[in-house]
Parts: C-alpha cells; structure tokens; sequence
C-alpha cells in the first residue's frame, strides 16, 4: 500500500464542479494541515484518517497552509468548495501558522465547517527541563486560541485531556489511544534464539528522551555486573532513533533521512536484527511522560520482544507485570538489576513473555479494529 502523502497546491472551482456533477458525489472532505504532510505524525493521523478505508467515499486533500505563499488575498480553497461539502479540519499538535489559526475561525464562522485538533502529548506540562522547551513556549499560546473556538480535541491518552484543561481551556474532548498499522508491520518473530554471545537489548526513541536514557545510563554499570553474574553473558544496548548523548557502550542506529516515513522506517527497523528483549525507561519527575501513550508496548510486541518498562501511567494501564512485561517500581536500581538479570538468564521465560505480548497487541490494540473509531469524527 502507498502511504505517501501528496501536497494539494490548490482546491479550485472546478474541482468542486467535477464533484457536483460526478455521479458519485462526495459530500464530506477532510482537509488535513501540516507543514510537514504528515511526516511525523503518521501514527496519529495518516494512518487512520488519510489512509482510512472508511473514509474512501470522502474527498481528502492535504495542505500545508491554508495560503499560498503566506498571502492572505491566495487562498487555497474556493468558496465554492465550502458551500458544495461539509468539510472538517484536521490539525495536528501545534502544526500551524498564526495566520491560518486566524482563517480557521473565520471559516469556521462564515461556512459551519468543523475544527478536529489531535493531541498526542501534554505540551502544557513542558518545562525547560525538555530539549524543544524554547522551541515549544511561544506555540503554546498559538495552540491554546486554536484549541478554544475548535470544534473537537482528539487525544491519545486521558491525561493529555487534563493537561488542556489545566489551562483553563473549554473544548469537547475524546481519547482514542494510539492503535499500530497492521497494515505496515509484517509479523515475523523478531527475538533472538541464541543462548550465547552478547544479549542484544532495543531501546528506541530520540533525543527528547535523552533524560529518560541517561536515568537508565546510571545503573548499567551494575545492570551489567549482575546479568554476567546470572547469565554468564555482557550486553549490547542498541539505540534506534536519535540521541545527544556520548554514553560509552551504546551501538547507535541513526535513521537514513530518506527512511523516516514511518513505514519505511518500520520496514528498516525490522532489517536489523534480532534482539533478545526491550528497554523503556521514562523519568517520573517529567510530567509530559505520565501523559505518554504506549506506542513502545506496541511497536516492542509487534517484533515479538519482552520489555521491562518503567511503571508509570502510559504503561501500568496496559502491561501486565510478569505476563508481557515488567513494570519497574519508581526506577529504582534494584528494580532493573532484578528484571534484566530476570530476562536475561531466562529464553524461555523471554519468548513466553513475547509471545504473550504479541498477542495482547492483536487483541486489543490493531488499527484494522478501530478503523470506524476514527472514521466516525469526520462528519
């Protein structure tokens, strides 16, 4: 399947005027803003928006701002296409200029359409203990008089729903918790079968999570004293994404830029290797992680590994300690020692574990499910 993203330069009068008169008629649309089409937010939107089956008979464009060229007088949408479809707005985080929030409320007020914003992280909770904060502070406010004339927040997670509260703003909310495309990841065991050699560990993120894996860089002194101690066996941390850091024994894998499209970035992740389990620490004191969905829960059990999480809201919810996981009490370093020598010293406890979190994914947490989930928003 294609899952690449097209820019519309423009919505004319005579695409409105093909719709009309096409026996086929479509009278709902969607149009999805993003300076980047997409590219990093594929989980939460161009898989199950632009990309939804359900959504087939809609017309769907996406554009990267509502002006061409930044000139309020070049529009990209005629009025004639307003008055001929019901059309829905899809904003994803912060990804807007002023002056289109600006055009989105007049729209909104002259033609009735409806405003969507997607939300997968409590960006009010940032502080500057986060690597993007300066980036991020002066958006907020350009997010929070978006947020509060549009028409429907939709959120991965409950607390990311509270945090928009917090700030005193008023919006009609819904949570639909992240779902992995099951048309993107291609099932086949991902787990080492070995019994010898360095135990390969997969930690995946980037570098907005150097704090989380520098908490974890702490221990692993000790971490890996104990599991030679138990296993007779070192260990290799492999880093996929990105990080700041210079740790000494992280194996790095940085993505080639061409393969960070999610689907060929999952298709290239799945080139390198087999892993014997997973990592995913989060910090406790940061408050944007206890608003984080359980993405790595997903993506860990659809390569069919075990992982020890630290246990905090995006993950107690889901992962059942000592069935498909291990939830780790407050990061201490007991806590981690106990569960990497666990999984370390154990095959058949680590194929048991991913196999049981494998099938939790496909129970629960399959985007082919939860298509209508989604589909049913766009009015």
């Amino acid at each position: 399947m294609d899952f690449s993203i097209n820019e519309t330069a423009r919505i004319s009068f005579l695409d409105t005027l093909k719709c009309l008169f096409r026996s086929d008629s479509k009278d709902r649309a969607l149009v999805y803003i993003s300076p980047d089409l997409g590219g990093s937010d594929f989980i939460r939107v161009v898989s199950p928006y632009i990309k939804n089956p359900l959504l087939s008979e809609a017309a769907i464009y996406s554009i990267k701002d509502l002006f061409i060229d930044d000139f309020i007088n070049a529009r990209r949408i005629s009025n004639a296409f307003y008055r001929s479809h019901n059309v829905t707005f899809l904003v994803s985080r912060n990804k807007i200029s002023l002056s289109s929030v600006h055009e989105l409320r007049r729209l909104q007020e002259k033609y009735s359409c409806s405003i969507i914003v997607d939300l997968d992280d409590d960006l009010f909770s940032m502080d500057d203990s986060h690597p993007q904060y300066e980036e991020y502070l002066p958006e907020l406010d350009k997010l929070k008089e978006l947020l509060s004339f549009s028409n429907l927040l939709v959120a991965s997670t409950p607390e990311v729903v509270q945090g928009v509260e917090r700030v005193g703003v008023n919006i009609k909310s819904c949570v639909l918790p992240n779902c992995l495309d099951d048309r993107i990841w291609v099932w086949g065991r991902r787990l080492s079968q070995s019994d010898d050699g360095p135990l390969r560990v997969l930690y995946s993120g980037t570098e907005t999570h150097d704090a989380d894996l520098t908490m974890l860089a702490e221990y692993m002194p000790s971490i890996e004293k104990s599991v030679y101690e138990a296993s007779g066996r070192s260990i290799e941390v492999h880093v996929v994404g990105g990080t700041l850091l210079d740790l000494p024994g992280l194996i790095i894998h940085k993505v080639p830029p061409e393969l960070r499209r999610y689907d060929l970035y999952v298709e290239w992740l799945c080139s390198l290797g087999t892993f014997d389990f997973a990592i995913a620490p989060l910090c406790l004191e940061n408050k944007m992680n206890h608003a984080k969905s359980n993405l790595k829960f997903l993506e860990y059990s659809a390569l069919g590994l075990p992982c020890i999480y630290t246990n905090i809201e995006p993950y107690s919810r889901t992962v059942t300690h000592g069935l498909d996981g291990y939830l780790v009490d407050l990061n201490t370093e007991a806590g981690w020692i106990e569960s990497f020598c666990s999984l370390s010293s154990d095959r058949r406890l680590r194929e048991k574990m991913g196999k049981a979190a494998e099938k939790k994914l496909k129970n629960s947490y399959l985007l082919s499910d939860h298509f209508e989930d989604w589909a049913s928003l766009i009015k």
